[in-house]
């Protein structure tokens, strides 16, 4: 392919040729569901025989859903490595 994209000489950027027409659009909804994860290194008491890491978590890192308040958590699980 040449570097002006195999179109005729001065026509690339041409409205009225065909190749260069707006295709119309129309506006729908739709659900995104995104998994993420990370790992992380979080401070939890020494002398705790149980501790929920969720409540840790959410006490020490920024999370997706308080930067993008427009998304729902769908769900949320904690690992211990």
């Amino acid at each position: 392919m040449t570097q002006d994209g195999d179109y005729p000489a001065g026509a690339q950027y041409d409205p009225r040729a065909p190749y260069n027409k707006g295709t119309e659009t129309k506006e729908i909804e739709v659900t995104i569901s995104e998994t993420l994860s990370t790992t992380r290194t979080i401070d939890v008491p020494i002398d705790a025989e149980e501790y929920n890491l969720e409540d840790y978590v959410k006490e020490q890192i920024t999370l997706p859903s308080e930067e993008f308040l427009d998304w729902c958590v769908d769900d949320f699980t904690v690992i211990e490595e």
